[in-house]
């Protein structure tokens, strides 16, 4: 592992730990590398092109690990919704910073040098999960489980379901059994489609 990828681990793992935060500094990132802070300076600008990437990496590394559902498309509603509830929740709870990607003022709470780099970052993150949820919504449909009509109330109501349940199992601080709550949640949304 290069120098680079080491400081940027160094900061993932800390953020993945603890949440987005803009109170690391450059001196923390050191010592957990055990470096000097010039050193980090050989690789990048200013602290929020640290940050900048460090994000970035997250997302994209999130965004692979999300959509690295074999056979999505063979599978029926029920286990393609499963499947990708279940993948979405187990990495949003391995990172804190995962599950805050889908919020919107995630970005807005970022260094201004980097915002708009981070929102094109992060909207294109959450258009790829909201398009799977489509395809699998489309899929219940199909399959007449659900009948939903495209109109913007049922859009919101069926993702402020799926974006608070991510985002509260991920910050729940409780153990929640991921099978449970995934069926749980599966089952509300067979209640809310009909």
């Amino acid at each position: 592992m290069s120098r680079k990828d080491e400081i940027l681990e160094a900061v993932i793992s800390k953020f993945q730990d603890e949440g987005f935060s803009t109170n690391l500094t450059i001196s923390q990132i050191a010592k957990k590398v055990d470096i000097g802070k010039s050193t980090i300076y050989e690789y990048f600008k200013t602290k929020d092109d640290v940050f900048k990437e460090a994000l970035i990496k997250i997302a994209k590394e999130g965004i692979e690990d999300v959509s690295n559902i074999e056979n999505i498309e063979a599978l029926n509603f029920e286990e393609a919704f499963k499947a990708q509830f279940s993948k979405i929740l187990e990495v949003s709870d391995k990172s804190k910073v995962v599950y805050q990607l889908f919020l919107k003022d995630f970005v807005h709470r970022m260094p201004s040098s980097i915002r708009e780099e981070l929102r094109g970052q992060m909207d294109e993150a959450r258009e790829i999960i909201e398009k799977r949820f489509i395809l699998i919504f489309i899929k219940g449909v199909g399959e007449k489980l659900i009948n939903i009509e495209p109109n913007p109330t049922s859009n919101i109501v069926f993702s402020s379901l799926i974006v608070g349940a991510i985002i509260r199992y991920s910050n729940s601080g409780t153990d929640i059994e991921l099978d449970d709550f995934v069926n749980k949640i599966y089952e509300t949304v067979i209640k809310l489609g009909n």
